[in-house]
């Protein structure tokens, strides 16, 4: 996990019964600091279907973000902006 090189969100169901979720997040936050991570409200293990509104909006406001921090990013076709192809 140290050696992604990709922004990361990690996702964590509230009622997740597998494994302790704070125990994953501080694990999982020691070995990548810039992660995104959270524990999801309303959700298990399968917080797509237990909260599906909740994940896509997550997902895509950390899509949005990412997006932003990315140079040559947000542009139309990945063009970096400013240049010429």
């Amino acid at each position: 996990m140290r050696a992604l090189a990709c922004p990361v969100l990690l996702l964590v169901g509230a009622y997740e019964a597998a494994f302790d979720q704070q125990a994953v997040l501080r694990r999982a936050r020691r070995l990548m600091p810039d992660l995104a991570a959270e524990i999801l409200a309303d959700a298990g293990h399968d917080m797509t279907f237990d909260n599906p509104r909740a994940v896509n909006a997550r997902v895509l406001r950390f899509l949005k973000e990412t997006d932003e921090e990315i140079p040559g990013r947000g542009s139309p076709a990945g063009e970096v902006s400013g240049s010429s192809v």
